[in-house]
């Protein structure tokens, strides 16, 4: 809901969707925080970049942990070599228990839940294969293969309009949410580890493919 930004995202970031999905999102945070503001309802929003770890299905879940379980091609949605941040889910969930529970005087108001430090796609990938015990192998999800993908892939389908996030560094600033409450954001080499031990513990996880054979 932010748009195309030039730096970090903070919760006092100019909200300017270039989306459908980012004006439904705006759309709705103003709607609930009005209804805050009139004392119509007592509400807090927590906000979640593009998120995966163990249960998620997204673009950075099938595509590479699924490929680097066998060795096959991972396809990063974007530049694989500008910064990104991303939200481990179970991190996410114990950052929104938190808010659920907090004092009045942390309601009314949008935090970033937390993240680890921001990592390159790269960087990632290699994290992913090396937990694995595959060598990596790293491929771009280009214009072209969306165009075909949103005709077969319900995840690109959704998440097609929104890949123009990964064409630029994304960058969350939780520092608001680090400062007041007591979730810390998991380290990357644990979540990838989690997160691959769950798509090992079901073998028909590990053979969905985000991209057809050939790679």
């Amino acid at each position: 809901m932010y748009g195309r930004v030039d730096g970090p995202m903070r919760e006092d970031t100019t909200v300017a969707p270039v989306s459908g999905k980012g004006v439904l999102r705006a759309w709705l945070a103003e709607m609930v925080l009005a209804a805050h503001a009139r004392g119509e309802v007592e509400t807090v929003i927590g906000r979640a970049p593009e998120l995966w770890g163990p249960g998620v299905e997204s673009l950075l879940a099938g595509g590479i942990f699924a490929a680097a379980a066998h060795g096959r091609t991972a396809r990063w949605p974007g530049d694989p070599d500008l910064p990104v941040t991303a939200g481990y889910a179970p991190d996410v969930g114990a950052a929104l228990v938190e808010l659920a529970l907090a004092p009045a005087s942390a309601t009314g108001r949008v935090w970033h839940t937390p993240v680890p430090p921001p990592i390159t796609g790269r960087l990632f990938v290699e994290k992913v294969y090396a937990a694995a015990g595959h060598p990596p192998r790293i491929g771009r999800i280009t214009p072209a293969m969306v165009a075909g993908l949103r005709l077969v892939s319900p995840v690109v389908r959704e998440g097609a309009e929104l890949l123009y996030q990964f064409e630029q560094p994304f960058l969350v600033d939780d520092s608001a949410f680090r400062a007041a409450f007591a979730t810390r954001a998991t380290d990357w080499d644990s979540g990838v580890a989690a997160t691959l031990a769950w798509y090992r513990a079901e073998p028909e996880r590990t053979r969905r493919r985000l991209v057809p054979a050939g790679g």
